[in-house]
């Protein structure tokens, strides 16, 4: 069976074992139990938006032309492990939370909480990366066209 689970959070590293990925999910998330089959596969979103087809000259001239989305997506290979060992799941969750509070006025910290409770209800994933693929969908063919108003 395939599974999907959507992880909002990851923090990378880079070490003489090559290039990880790192997250967490909730323990009820039934995934984390499964075998492990093969490779794992993470996708990574960046920017995306909707383009219409109003934006281009073209409209008015001959109306064939259609609406697009434009995006860029990275999807990440390798063997995943899942662990719930307490050190290890505190160094996620303080990896995570510094990074993304770090550009907060008044940046909360790992240490302000009695997190020792809330790491029972997660298990941590590290994502060793074998193989990476990128996309970039940004209309490129229409860019000298495109009229933004």
């Amino acid at each position: 069976m395939l599974f999907l689970s959507l992880i909002s959070g990851f923090f990378w590293t880079r070490t003489k074992g090559g290039r990880r990925s790192f997250g967490h999910l909730a323990r009820p998330n039934s995934q984390w139990q499964e075998p492990v089959l093969g490779d794992a596969l993470a996708i990574f979103m960046g920017a995306d938006a909707y383009v219409s087809a109003g934006w281009y000259p073209s409209k008015q001239e001959h109306h064939k032309v259609v609406p697009t989305w434009n995006y860029e997506a990275v999807q990440v290979f390798g063997p995943v492990e899942f662990f719930s060992d307490t050190n290890r799941l505190l160094d996620v969750i303080t990896r995570l939370t510094d990074q993304h509070e770090a550009r907060q006025k008044t940046s909360w910290h790992v240490t302000d909480a009695f997190i020792q409770g809330h790491l029972k209800g997660i298990v941590g994933l590290r994502l060793t990366i074998t193989h990476l693929v990128g996309k970039r969908k940004m209309s490129q063919n229409l860019w000298q066209k495109i009229v933004l108003v």
